[in-house]
């Protein structure tokens, strides 16, 4: 095998080795970062589209039951996480503005 042959064998080894070793790891986070971000769009629409329908039944107070653990469950209203441990009470009119916002 000629000196030149070599080389080139010994470079596509080199960039064989980077990409297994680092750009398939990047991918794979870069991956499973699209599928989180999906998830939270998936989440918003389907929020958007449950307020979207209780504002067109005219519906002024949203509430939810939550399952506080073995099936006891409690009515609540609808609260918006604003940061840093604060809750705000959501408003129909406003929660439909807010998510159109967001997902535009």
């Amino acid at each position: 095998m000629k000196a030149g042959a070599h080389e080139v064998d010994k470079k596509v080894l080199e960039y064989e080795t980077f990409v297994t070793e680092v750009l398939k790891r990047d991918l794979k986070k870069v991956l499973d970062q699209r599928d989180e971000v999906s998830e939270k769009i998936a989440q918003y629409l389907q929020l958007k589209n449950v307020i979207q329908s209780l504002q067109e039944s005219e519906c002024k107070e949203i509430t939810a039951d939550v399952d506080l653990g073995c099936n006891f469950y409690v009515q609540t209203k609808v609260y918006v996480n604003a940061g840093m441990g604060i809750g705000l009470l959501l408003q129909s009119s406003v929660a439909h503005s807010r998510f159109s916002y967001q997902l535009d």
